[in-house]
């Protein structure tokens, strides 16, 4: 179990979590569970906003917001991403299998791609719109990437794997 201390001082807990992950206006966290589902938290209250559920076979391991705040995609171990409403945590987008093993998700500035890292040590470029392979990313490493990062502009990936290597990526 986890713990944190909310505004008023009382612990909460949680099951293990993988990955917290602020919105782009800080007004959200978005909190990755090892299990089939992520919770989004309201920073000022941590009230819990919505819940971000997954079937059982599945588990969420990675998550983004959208830069307006108002989407969240995440990915799955079984390679699924999936787009949610913040407010409501109803899905209202999906790729099945695009990404298995996924281990890090980002969104460019308009919500119409993602990229995503796998354990596989692959990495993908994906239409959110169409569900639309758009590039793969492919051969730079041997092992899973486990860090991956994408540049401001959102032009350029970088990704480091298990295999001890660091591969720069273009996105364009």
């Amino acid at each position: 179990m986890n713990v944190w201390i909310d505004k008023e001082g009382d612990e909460k807990e949680e099951e293990s979590i993988s990955q917290a992950v602020f919105s782009n206006d800080s007004r959200y966290i978005c909190v990755v569970k090892r299990a089939n589902e992520a919770c989004v938290l309201e920073v000022d209250t941590l009230s819990v906003l919505s819940r971000l559920c997954e079937s059982s076979t599945h588990t969420i391991t990675c998550a983004i917001f959208s830069p307006d705040s108002s989407y969240i995609i995440t990915g799955t171990d079984e390679g699924d991403i999936a787009k949610w409403e913040t407010q409501t945590g109803e899905k209202v987008g999906h790729i099945g299998g695009a990404c298995v093993h996924a281990s890090r998700i980002f969104v460019d500035d308009t919500a119409q791609w993602v990229v995503c890292t796998s354990l596989s040590g692959s990495a993908a470029k994906w239409d959110l719109n169409s569900g639309e392979k758009v590039r793969v990313y492919d051969g730079g490493h041997t092992e899973a990437i486990v860090l991956a990062c994408v540049s401001w502009e959102k032009q350029v990936l970088v990704t480091t794997g298990l295999d001890s290597k660091t591969v720069v990526w273009s996105l364009l």
